[in-house]
This record gives structure tokens, C-alpha cells and sequence, in this order.
């Protein structure tokens, strides 16, 4: 069942609902360690982060739960890390994706 462009904009609205009136407040953390993403090719992602964004990749190893997928680190400032999980692979119909999809879930 897709939404309807209503239920979209019904939802947009209570996001929107989330935004402080006096704008941006004061974050009470000191940050994050990193931010998890997916990308279908990761060598696309890795030119794009380094090349055009000026990030370089820092780290680049297998998924610990899925051994068939890789991680990707690319260092975005301050201290903090993008990883970047590629769960779409070459070889797909060899690739547990209800094991990644478990994974993913915890």
C-alpha cells in the first residue's frame, strides 16, 4: 500500500510539529561518534565523500554480522565518523538479506 500524497503531507506536518519556535535550541550532548547510512555502491560513495565533499575515507572493513557486506568510515568533522553499510551487492541472490534485515533491526 503506498501513502497518499495526504498521508505525506499529514506526516510532514507532525515532523514539523517537532521544530522549536524559537529555532535551533541548544544540543544537551556533546555530539555523536558516527552516523550509519546505506549506499548500493560504495566506491561511488567513497569518490563522491572524498573527492567532491573533501572527507576522506578512514576505514574500510567487512560487516562483523553479515560478512558478505562491508562498512565504510568517512571522517565528516569534529571527531565524527559517516559509516557507510552496503547491504546492496553484487552476488544478491547469494546475500542473507533477512539476516541483514535482523541485523539492521536490533
Amino acid at each position: 500500500m503506498t501513502a497518499s500524497g495526504q498521508d505525506i503531507e499529514a506526516k510532514r506536518d507532525r515532523l514539523r510539529a517537532m521544530i522549536p519556535a524559537e529555532g535551533a535550541a541548544e544540543v544537551p550532548t556533546g555530539g555523536v561518534d558516527h552516523i550509519a547510512v546505506f549506499a548500493k555502491d560504495l566506491e561511488q560513495t567513497a569518490h563522491f565523500y572524498s573527492e567532491v565533499m573533501g572527507m576522506p575515507v578512514t576505514r574500510v572493513t567487512p560487516n562483523r554480522d553479515v560478512a558478505e557486506s562491508t562498512h565504510m568510515n568517512v571522517a565528516i568533522g569534529n571527531g565524527m565518523t559517516l559509516v557507510v553499510h552496503q547491504f546492496c551487492i553484487d552476488g544478491y541472490k547469494d546475500f542473507n538479506f533477512m539476516r541483514a534485515s535482523a541485523v539492521v533491526k536490533r
